[in-house]
Parts: C-alpha cells; sequence; structure tokens
C-alpha cells in the first residue's frame, strides 16, 4: 500500500512499524495529513484538526466514502471549522492512538480494533457556501442588468 502524507512523503509502505511511524509524524505544523491507498479511489485518509484526527475511507467512487464516527452519537451536532475552512463534526474524532490502530488494521486487512459507525460523507455545501453562491449570482444578475440598461441608453440617446 501507498502512503502519502502532507510533506511529501509518498512511498508504499512495507510494514506496520513503517506505517506508525509517519503516523506518529502527522503534527499541526505542514503535516496534517495522511492517506493509505491501494488504488486512486480505494484509500483510507485521515486529518489532524485542533481537537483530534479526522478519519475517513473511499471504496471506489465518491458515493462509497465514508467518515468514521464513534458509535452511538448523534451526527447533528454542531460543526465547527477546519483549517481549510471546512465545516467538520466535532462528534468524530480520534486521538493519535486511535488513528494509528485504525490504521493498522486496515494496513493489515483486518477488522478494526474498536466498534466504527462508517457514515457516508455529505459533500453537500454548508449553508455559508450557498450563500456565497446567491451572492455571486445576484452580482452577476445585476452587473447584467447595468449592462442593459447601458446598452439600451446608448440606443435612445444616439438611436439605431
Amino acid at each position: 500500500m501507498k502512503l502519502q502524507t502532507e510533506v511529501g512523503f509518498e512511498r508504499d509502505v512495507a510494514d506496520d512499524a513503517e506505517l506508525r511511524a509517519a503516523l506518529t509524524k502527522l503534527d499541526s505544523d505542514g503535516n496534517n495529513f495522511a492517506i493509505l491507498s491501494t488504488a486512486d479511489e480505494t484509500y483510507i485518509q485521515t486529518a489532524l484538526y485542533d481537537d483530534g484526527f479526522e478519519i475517513e475511507k473511499r471504496e471506489g467512487s465518491q458515493e462509497a466514502h465514508f467518515t468514521a464516527t464513534r458509535p452511538g452519537l448523534v451526527p447533528a451536532l454542531p460543526r465547527k471549522k477546519s483549517r481549510w475552512n471546512i465545516p467538520v463534526p466535532v462528534y468524530n474524532r480520534y486521538s493519535l492512538d486511535e488513528t494509528v490502530r485504525i490504521f493498522s488494521a486496515y494496513f493489515a486487512g483486518t477488522p478494526e480494533p474498536f466498534p466504527i459507525a462508517w457514515m457516508p460523507t455529505d459533500f453537500s455545501p454548508t449553508p455559508a457556501e450557498r450563500i456565497d453562491v446567491v451572492r455571486g449570482l445576484n452580482t452577476f444578475f445585476w452587473i447584467v442588468v447595468a449592462i442593459g440598461v447601458a446598452i439600451f441608453l446608448l440606443i435612445f440617446l444616439f438611436g439605431a
């Protein structure tokens, strides 16, 4: 399996010890994520946030993209922004040790070391992103109206 990190580390991982060593080097100072893949669209990945690691896996397509969640927790908890300004649920954070254990199980092809609810990842825009789209459309609308008025005035004043 191939392991990639934010700092440019990219190579086939020989064993679990090498995988663990690379994951323990993740930090909040420019080396925030790791992806362990078997193919382009088949992988497990993690990103480090202030309050822990988020873990996702993909099994071939966007429809088969899942976020690791602690079973029994309500997914409607408040969302907070990541460093990439993406809203992230706060109920799906894992410690470094838990993240390493989950990646090690994926690497070995064995079941997860503790219960995980793999929830489909929601790629729909957030309310703030929707507002930005509406603002952009409003701006575009008023630019078109202004151009139309300018053309009308030119025709009216100077004739056709």
